[in-house]
């Protein structure tokens, strides 16, 4: 018989801390409560992103040695605020603390899927700060300035 594997590793999340996640809001009874967990998440989230108001991605993980060890870990992180961002329903706590990280794992990401990973929270986050009833300024023709 061969040793099972962690959960972690076969439900589909991409961490342990995702994967923790998962089981909390499984175990929900509620939306309320849900958004309770997302909640908590976001807050603990942003203290990890924000530690000692450093503003570099290395500062983050003090802890690790190899600048590509602190990419998979920013990479983690952004996985389940991007999680969190598709399934929160009446959270008020915004996400704009995750744009600069998620910008810079969009733009300097090791690999494709971290790139991905940075652009896909950057544009959830992005998308939802617009206000559709707005409407895009738009120049009419002749109305443009002129170089003179």
């Amino acid at each position: 018989m061969s040793p099972s594997l962690p959960p972690y590793l076969t439900s589909g999340a991409s961490s342990r801390s995702h994967h923790s996640l998962l089981v909390k809001l499984h175990e929900a009874k509620s939306d309320q409560e849900e958004d309770e967990i997302l909640e908590k998440e976001i807050v603990r989230q942003k203290e990890l992103m924000s530690a000692k108001g450093q503003s570099t991605v290395c500062s983050l993980y003090p802890f690790l040695i190899h600048q590509t060890e602190v990419q998979a870990r920013l990479s983690e992180s952004l996985i389940v605020l991007l999680h969190v961002a598709m399934l929160r329903h009446g959270t008020t706590t915004d996400l704009d603390f995750a744009l600069v990280h998620a910008l810079h794992l969009a733009d300097s990401g090791r690999t494709i899927q971290e790139k991905r990973i940075g652009q896909s929270l950057f544009h959830q986050i992005h998308d939802k700060n617009i206000d559709p009833d707005v409407d895009r300024i738009s120049i009419p023709p002749g109305a443009a300035p002129t170089g003179t």
